[in-house]
């Protein structure tokens, strides 16, 4: 999870002489300075489904829908961008369907599954693609020993994973910390502007 909370003191003084026009407008600095972290969260957030659709071979709309920015607000002045929700099942990644040599000398069917970008296809001995009973998509599934039942659906990396890792997060807090004053500056005089135009 990225997190870059930001009191109004601390947005006053990365904003200098622009927050002392602004005191003409009461409550004005607050509002710029919750669109600014937002602004700052789409940035990171953008960054991360950037890094993660090189990473995998997944469709982009898919990794996307996996990464999630909660918005700043302001009762509460920080945004946080992590990752939600299950891994994206196997159905959906890059797959070719096989037939096998079983070891009892007939034909076996199972799955070719690609997960990382340039990586090879990895093999899914017995997996087979059915309608989930649940929410009735296509998944891939496997069977547990030689039985016909249970079986499981195979899901990819989980998105989440990504945002555990130590180099990931160091780069992206870097990056919202460099942004964070160029968007206040940027958010403080649009605004500033669009109040002296209506004066």
């Amino acid at each position: 999870m990225v997190t870059v909370p930001l009191d109004d003191a601390r947005a006053a003084a990365l904003l200098g002489r622009l927050a002392r026009e602004l005191r003409r407008f009461p409550g004005e600095l607050a509002k710029i300075h919750v669109n600014a972290l937002n602004s700052v969260g789409r940035k990171v957030r953008n960054k991360a489904i950037s890094e993660l659709t090189k990473r995998y071979a997944a469709k982009p709309d898919d990794i996307k829908s996996k990464v999630a920015l909660f918005r700043a607000s302001p009762g509460k002045p920080l945004f946080m961008v992590r990752g939600v929700g299950r891994p994206i099942h196997l159905y959906k990644w890059p797959k070719q369907m096989l037939m096998l040599d079983g070891q009892d000398g007939r034909m076996h069917r199972g799955v070719n599954t690609q997960i990382l970008k340039g990586g090879g296809y990895k093999v899914v001995k017995g997996g087979f693609v059915a309608r989930s009973s649940r929410n009735k998509e296509r998944m891939i599934f496997s069977r547990k020993g030689g039985k016909r039942y249970p079986i499981k659906g195979l899901y990819g990396p989980s998105m989440i994973g990504y945002f555990t890792n130590d180099e990931n997060l160091e780069m992206l807090t870097a990056l919202a910390r460099n942004s964070l004053e160029p968007a206040l500056q940027r958010t403080a005089i649009r605004r500033l502007n669009k109040l002296a135009g209506a004066i």
